[in-house]
């Protein structure tokens, strides 16, 4: 069994949102040029070689039974097939502030899966104030886009949706996978496992571009696969194997909080009362679920 409020946990958990936090607003960017779902599959490839490179160096050749691989296998459908795909297509249907909140309904659909499928993992009442006030910052720190979006993109708003589903139900199927092999076995085996489907129909539907030869796109690229896969999906899985879904879970709130810091500090936007306010509701959130 995982050990349950471990710190490293924590870290392993900051720094994964961290990363997805800073590279939304790049793949943002990024699908402009790559095809969204071409995109989903080419990070879950490269990130996936790249650990499974790193895995044969340290582990060597991983022994796994035929219900272990057949585990990862639906994680790596549901995560980097399906979650990323749906993310990628939905964002381009919608506003990155409506994104945003309906992502932060993860958390909290984690800890209702948790609850269902581990009756012994309890919610105690201070988790729920910490999710509760996690949720109603981020909404709060997006009221007034929200207010102002459009509301007819019901595909993105669907997409995004199903997005925070499936990577809540991967979340609560890492932990269990976890028990039995290691977090580098389970990442990369994953990964590539779910670029497959991805990389499928993004040839069979989406429109091949040219070969990239721009090197701000490149260096945006690598940062993706590296960092936003890679790394942050590496982390996450051991965060897991280390504590709660729901523990972990809570951690999601901060990635939205990213993107207004990089509006702050790179493209000099104005800290309003209402972001302020809902930084500060996320982050006592997160300090209320993760404190011993």
């Amino acid at each position: 069994m995982p050990q349950i409020g471990n710190k490293r946990s924590r870290i392993f958990s900051l720094l994964a949102t961290t990363f997805w936090g800073t590279g939304n607003l790049i793949i943002k960017i990024a699908v402009e040029t790559i095809p969204p779902i071409t995109l989903s599959g080419l990070r879950a490839l490269l990130g996936g070689l790249l650990l499974l490179l790193l895995l044969l160096i340290i582990e060597g050749i991983p022994r796994l039974s035929k219900t272990d691989f057949l585990w990862i296998t639906l994680l790596g459908l549901l995560q980097p097939a399906l979650t990323q795909g749906f993310f990628f297509m939905g964002i381009q249907h919608t506003d990155l502030s409506i994104a945003s909140v309906i992502i932060a309904t993860a958390p909290i659909q984690v800890v209702l899966i948790e609850r269902l499928t581990m009756p012994a993992e309890r919610l105690s009442n201070r988790k729920f104030i910490g999710l509760s006030l996690g949720f109603l910052g981020t909404v709060v720190v997006f009221v007034p886009e929200l207010q102002t979006s459009n509301p007819d993109e019901i595909t993105g708003l669907v997409l995004i949706f199903l997005a925070s589903f499936t990577f809540a139900l991967a979340t609560i199927l890492v932990r269990r996978i976890s028990w039995h092999t290691t977090s580098l076995v389970i990442t990369s085996i994953a990964l590539l496992v779910g670029s497959i489907p991805a990389l499928l129909l993004g040839l069979k539907f989406e429109t091949a571009n040219p070969i990239l030869t721009d090197t701000n796109m490149l260096l945006m690229l690598a940062y993706i696969i590296v960092f936003v896969t890679a790394i942050a999906y590496l982390l996450w899985y051991k965060a897991l194997s280390e504590s709660t879904a729901s523990n972990v879970a809570i951690f999601l709130f901060l990635i939205p909080l990213w993107g207004i810091l990089l509006g702050v500090v790179v493209l000099k936007e104005e800290m309003s009362w209402n972001m302020l306010l809902g930084a500060t509701m996320v982050v006592i959130g997160v300090i209320q679920v993760t404190r011993d």
